[in-house]
């Protein structure tokens, strides 16, 4: 009785298995009679990517780096650096207070409505039409820079990207200027004119 048991379970399993032999071999029957199609389909999806990133707009990042000052920073930036937590502090490192300073005027709406009005950037990311182009062409303008400071070597990167590389060097020299000019003029300002400002 037993014996014929592990013979019908023997040719369940022989069944199983040259179902599923049968089972790949026709899925490799039909893939290999359209290997026309998916030859063509891959061939034609490689072509649309290099069109597409051909097609694509280059970008360029051009950098502008300040070497920090040795001093601690002025009474504006000691009060402002004052408000943050030991942990900010210790990130921003001895130079902390003009890295809050500086960070806080480039940031600012004159420096950056500055490059928008001298770049004419309203017309560069195409606003004119719209209801706020000043405030979107800095918004933009916001997303394409990034400030970066560096507390090994104690610097303070500015790096724009733009589709014109010779634009792109020049909007971030262009911020360095501002940002002198500025800094120069609130050197005399009080701590609680500086918030006012930025």
């Amino acid at each position: 009785m037993m014996d014929d048991n592990s013979t019908q379970m023997g040719r369940s399993d022989e069944e199983r298995r040259s179902l599923a032999e049968e089972q790949i071999w026709h899925t490799l029957g039909t893939l290999w009679n359209r290997k026309g199609l998916i030859i063509g389909l891959t061939g034609f999806m490689a072509v649309l990517s290099v069109v597409g990133s051909l097609m694509l707009p280059n970008y360029y990042r051009a950098t502008s780096r300040l070497l920090m000052p040795e001093s601690g920073g002025s009474g504006i930036a000691g009060a402002l650096l004052g408000n943050l937590g030991s942990a900010a502090q210790s990130l921003l490192g001895s130079s902390g207070g003009d890295y809050v300073r500086y960070l806080a005027i480039l940031e600012s709406r004159r420096v950056l409505e500055a490059v928008v009005n001298e770049f004419d950037l309203v017309t560069v990311y195409e606003y004119e039409e719209s209801d706020t182009p000043i405030e979107d062409a800095i918004e933009d303008l916001g997303d394409a820079l990034e400030l970066y400071v560096d507390n090994e070597y104690d610097f303070l990167s500015i790096e724009v990207i733009d589709k014109d590389p010779q634009r792109a060097a020049d909007m971030a020299n262009f911020m360095l200027q501002e940002l002198n000019k500025v800094n120069n003029e609130l050197k005399t300002q009080t701590a609680g004119n500086f918030r006012e400002y930025v």
